[in-house]
């Protein structure tokens, strides 16, 4: 796979001398490609892990919530901010030409919305690998859910905005790991406990 990704910048290479493009645009190319490549590569050691097994080693919450920060968290901040920091010159040039009179609000809007998308991209890939990686690990998946909620890495599920934790992106072999580490932990209804039955 590294071998492709190192293919696809020479040829990318390539064409950007060939065709002149600006040294500015062929770097966010650049920068685009490895974020790419960065969410591939994460998603798949996520998805290559296995869980510990029955008694196998469990972590802390504590632990989990870290862990999350650092993968889930901070390159989604970053992510943000470098796409603020490299493509807010290069579409304020696009759309005020070359008018150095301040920043329109169209051009804020754009580099904003792209940024996020930018940003939300990479929540929705990683978040649900982090999230199984840790209900595989904890010894309690309703107190993970709690402390995920309050460091902001998940959307809490009775509130305004729960529509969008179903923005993440899964695979059904993620989903199916999810249900089997969860399924110790929800209870199946019985007749004694619905009285409607």
């Amino acid at each position: 796979m590294s071998v492709g990704f190192l293919l696809a910048l020479v040829a990318y290479h390539a064409g950007a001398v060939y065709f002149g493009m600006p040294w500015k645009l062929f770097f966010l190319g650049l920068i685009g490609s490895a974020y790419v490549f960065l969410t591939i590569v994460v998603a798949q050691m996520f998805d290559g892990l296995s869980p510990p097994g029955r008694g196998g080693k469990t972590i802390g919450v504590g632990r989990a919530i870290l862990v999350g920060e650092i993968v889930v968290k901070i390159p989604a901040l970053g992510l943000m901010l470098l796409t603020i920091w490299f493509l807010g010159p290069i579409i304020q040039g696009w759309i005020q030409g070359n008018a150095s009179n301040g920043i329109k609000f169209l051009t804020l809007v754009v580099v904003m919305l792209i940024a996020l998308g930018a940003g939300w991209t990479w929540w929705a890939v990683v978040m649900p690998r982090w999230w199984v990686w840790a209900l595989e690990r904890v010894a309690n998946p309703r107190l993970l859910y709690s402390a995920a909620v309050s460091a902001q890495l998940l959307w809490p599920q009775h509130r305004r905005l729960a529509s969008l934790n179903r923005t993440v992106w899964k695979t059904k072999r993620l989903s199916l790991r999810e249900e089997v580490a969860l399924k110790p932990y929800v209870e199946e209804p019985t007749a004694e406990s619905n009285p409607n039955l």
